[in-house]
């Protein structure tokens, strides 16, 4: 493939996944209520994370790639999200789907502001998961079970968002 054409489908998968982001924010439901996933997958210190293992926490798990635009674009917010949450109680988890240490090493920042970033280099997980579009995030309540799916660029600043997490923490702490 020469660069011309490498260029041009480049263009185009990042028009698709930027057209994609229109349609994003909308809390779907997941299932009846019941369903639960699991992955194992490593972190940048080669640590092993299974959802199962952050249990009794709220999750966002949020599957993306480099190649993205907006992928990138909503890291800002999910980092905001993330320094704003209490990290005993939720927890904030950015799986990167088949792309290499280095690239993702980039995106320590995020890291550094309290998202784990997992690696999925095979995408094997975002393919069990269902995940066609990035970025596809899931909000999962403190029993496991996978409560909204969001598809497309997100803005994690938002009122919907918080008020949606929050209700899912009380919830919790009534329990």
């Amino acid at each position: 493939m020469n660069s011309r054409s490498l260029l041009n489908m480049l263009l185009m998968v990042s028009m698709w996944c930027g057209s994609q982001a229109m349609a994003g924010g909308t809390l779907e439901p997941v299932g009846d209520g019941t369903q639960e996933m699991e992955f194992e997958l490593k972190d940048l210190e080669n640590q092993i994370h299974t959802l199962s293992g952050y249990r009794g926490k709220v999750v966002l798990v949020n599957f993306w790639a480099s190649w993205c635009v907006s992928c990138i674009r909503e890291f800002p917010s999910l980092e905001r999200l993330s320094l704003a949450s209490d990290a005993s109680r939720f927890a904030l988890l950015a799986i990167n789907v088949r792309e290499g240490r280095g690239t993702v090493q980039r995106f320590k920042r995020l890291q550094d502001s309290g998202v784990g970033i997992l690696m999925d280099k095979n995408g094997s997980v975002a393919g069990d998961w269902g995940v066609k579009v990035y970025p596809t995030s899931f909000i999962i309540d403190a029993n496991g079970v996978v409560r909204r799916k969001i598809i497309g660029e997100t803005d994690w600043d938002s009122n919907k968002i918080h008020d949606y997490i929050q209700a899912l923490l009380s919830a919790d702490a009534a329990d």
